[in-house]
Formats: C-alpha cells, sequence, structure tokens
C-alpha cells in the first residue's frame, strides 16, 4: 500500500529488548516530530521499565514500526503479558503508562499508519489487544477507526494549555474569582503563623527523596481506603519510579515540587517533562492540613512554576477530579480500547471488562474503607501475584 507521496510505507515487527537499543536514534528523531502526549511511549519511558524486566518479559517486547523511504513514521512499543489464563498483547510499560499512544511523524496519515500496525499486532498469539487510556486528541485515536472498540469505564484527563496564553498573569483569570480569593485569604492566614514556601528540584537527592516520600504517603493513601493499584501492586514500581527519578536530558526531565508551610510539607507534586509539556504524575499532601484543601492550593502553584518552565502544557492525568478542575482549562476523553482475538479474549471482554468489572467496582466504593481492605487483602493472597 503506497502513501500520498506515492512512497511505499513498509511495517516491521521488532521483537525483544534489544529493539529499544537498534531503534534508538530513529525513535528518538520520531518522538520529538510528535506532537500529542507521548512521554509513556518515550525511548527514555520505554528503556526505563525494559531495564526492570526478566529475560522472559524483555523476550515478549514487541515494536510496530512503519517506514516511508527507509525513515520511520510510525512506531508502537507493545508487549505481549502472561497473566493467568490469558496472553495480552498490551503497552510495553503497562501498567506504568498513563496513555497509550503511537509516535507519528505528522506528515503522516494516521489512519493509513495504523493500519499497518494493527494488521501486523493481529499476527501476535494473544488471547486480546489492550490499548489502555487512549486519549482522544492522540495520534492513536485518529488510527484507530473503530479498529479496536471501547471497553469499559469513560475518563477524562483535565489539563492546562499554556500555550493559549501569554503569561500566567493572563491565564489566571481564568480561574474563578471566589476561587481566586479563597486561595489568597487561606494563605495569608497561614503565614500569620509561618511562611509559606515553594521548593522546585529537578534531578538531585532531593527530588529522589521526594519520589519516595509521595510512593510512601501515596500507597498508604490506597491502603487506608481499601483501593486498589495495578501498578503499586507490582514491587518493580518504585525502583523503576527511582529509576525514572534520575534522567534527565533536554527532553526528558523529571521535577518535584513541595509546598510549605514553614518547615512543614503541605503538599508534593513530581512529573516530567517531555516534548515541552509537563505531566503532573504522582502527588500526595499532609492530612493535617486538609481543611485548607492543599492538594488544590498546590496546584495552582504548580501551573504557575510550568510557565516558568516554558512548556506549552501542563497536563494533570487521569482521573477527573475536583481540585484539578479548579485550575483546568481543558479536559480530553480517554478510552480503553480492546479487541479479543481467541474464544477466551471474547470472555474476558465481554464477561469480565464489560460486564463483571463495571459492577463489581461500583459496589466496592460503596462499601466502608476497612470492609475494602479486607477483601482486597484476601483477593491477593488467593491470586498471590499481581493481576487486574
Amino acid at each position: 500500500m503506497a502513501s500520498d507521496t506515492g512512497s511505499r510505507l513498509i511495517s516491521r515487527v521488532h521483537v525483544g529488548g534489544n529493539a529499544l537499543r537498534a531503534l534508538r536514534d530513529e525513535w528518538q528523531r520520531l518522538e520529538a516530530l510528535s506532537p500529542t502526549a507521548v512521554l509513556f511511549q518515550s525511548l527514555s519511558w520505554c528503556s526505563t521499565v525494559a531495564g526492570r524486566m526478566e529475560d522472559a518479559d524483555l523476550a515478549d517486547i514487541r515494536i510496530f514500526t512503519v517506514s516511508q523511504d527507509g525513515a520511520l513514521v510510525a512506531l508502537l512499543p507493545m508487549r505481549l503479558l502472561r497473566k493467568t489464563g490469558r496472553v495480552v498483547l498490551t503497552g510495553l510499560a503497562e501498567p506504568f503508562q498513563e496513555f497509550t499512544d503511537m509516535l507519528l511523524d505528522p506528515q503522516v496519515n494516521a489512519e493509513l499508519a495504523y493500519g499497518f500496525l494493527h494488521a501486523d499486532m493481529l499476527q501476535e498469539k494473544a488471547d486480546y489487544i489492550h490499548l489502555g487510556q487512549v486519549r482522544g486528541d492522540s495520534a492513536l485515536a485518529r488510527g484507530l477507526a473503530d479498529r479496536v472498540p471501547v471497553a469499559g469505564e469513560v475518563d477524562a484527563a483535565p489539563y492546562v494549555q499554556l500555550s493559549d496564553f501569554k503569561d500566567h498573569a493572563e491565564y489566571l483569570p481564568t480561574v474563578r474569582a471566589k476561587t481566586r480569593k479563597n486561595m489568597r485569604n487561606m494563605k495569608n492566614v497561614m503565614e500569620r503563623t509561618a511562611p509559606v514556601t515553594h521548593v522546585i528540584t529537578q534531578n538531585t537527592e532531593e527530588t529522589s527523596a521526594l519520589v519516595e516520600r509521595t510512593y510512601e504517603n501515596r500507597a498508604a493513601w490506597l491502603e487506608e481506603r481499601g483501593l486498589n493499584s495495578s501498578s503499586f501492586d507490582d514491587e518493580m514500581f518504585l525502583y523503576i519510579l527511582r529509576d525514572l527519578a534520575k534522567l534527565g536530558d533536554e527532553t526528558f526531565r523529571s521535577i518535584g515540587m513541595t509546598l510549605k508551610h514553614g518547615e512543614t510539607i503541605i503538599a508534593e507534586m513530581w512529573g516530567f517533562i517531555h516534548n515541552e509539556r509537563y505531566y503532573a504524575y504522582m502527588s500526595s499532601w499532609n492530612a493535617e492540613y486538609a481543611t485548607k484543601g492543599p492538594g488544590r492550593m498546590h496546584l495552582g502553584t504548580v501551573v504557575e512554576t510550568a510557565f516558568g518552565e516554558g512548556v506549552k502544557s501542563a497536563e494533570f492525568m487521569i482521573p477527573v477530579v475536583p481540585y484539578k478542575q479548579t485550575w483546568a482549562t481543558n479536559e480530553v476523553q480517554v478510552n480503553d480500547h480492546l479487541l479479543a482475538m481467541t474464544f477466551t479474549g471474547h470472555l474476558y471482554v465481554k464477561a469480565w471488562v464489560d460486564f463483571a468489572r463495571p459492577q463489581i467496582k461500583s459496589l466496592a466504593y460503596k462499601m466502608p474503607a476497612p470492609m475494602r481492605r479486607g477483601i482486597w487483602a484476601v483477593v491477593n493472597r488467593l491470586r498471590g501475584k499481581q493481576d487486574d
């Protein structure tokens, strides 16, 4: 099949962990060209996750590519994930990636390019294809064209398109006047006893310490509420976070932010800057300041910092929650896409993803937190390892 220019598009599947090194230069070139939110398909992110994989998992890596005139024009990093009773073709960095997208040269038609990738994906020995948390504004969403149906719950990712504003002062009036007044008053009250300060760290020991604190605080928050997370269930997660926090170059770097009242930490957040986007990856706050809205207060300062960093957008990730909406100027719909390829896959998608899981999840959220904690403790003992 030929492209609009008459040059032929050629697809290829690169197998195993060595593919990341072999494709390094072309991967990074295409990554820099991709205008969408592709942090989790970046070479840095994928290489870091692959670096913590066992040999058997490395052998299951599949990098699907399309080339035109010898240059990569599309790339989708995936892996065969072997779970109890089924094999899933899913994102390479799952469960540690927030969005799934494909790297795409903007000059190439997304639907055409994905058609080549999809044909190769159908040849893999998997029970189903899982494309998790695909943003509606992504190259992958444009390319899917109903080839992989939407499944499960619908969510959205709030963000601020900073490039729509000349500076922070021009952006600020988009936030409700009452909210701004409340934040000012809260800060003024707090500063009667100690100064409120904001500390920024980048690729330092202080950033690494912040990563440890936010991980521990978030894990404790999940446990206290009896909530489950596939990433936190994986013992490799903290090691991957530590590795990511140490990375830093002109295209990919970590950044940590701490809001303090005197010497007391009110709230913390850390994330990444990649391709002129800031991604708010993990946050935590001091429960003793809960009445002061520490998350909401800090996120406003985070947006101001993002303007100072010169990025074009600040991504707040999923899920949509009120404190994010306070500062966000936009939201983009996010969907999971699943395509069954075997009877086992059909059974899993229809019986579990489309029917049982939403029912169980809804019921679980209605339970008191102690009851949820007890149920998850039993489930985790029974399964004996990470699963979804």
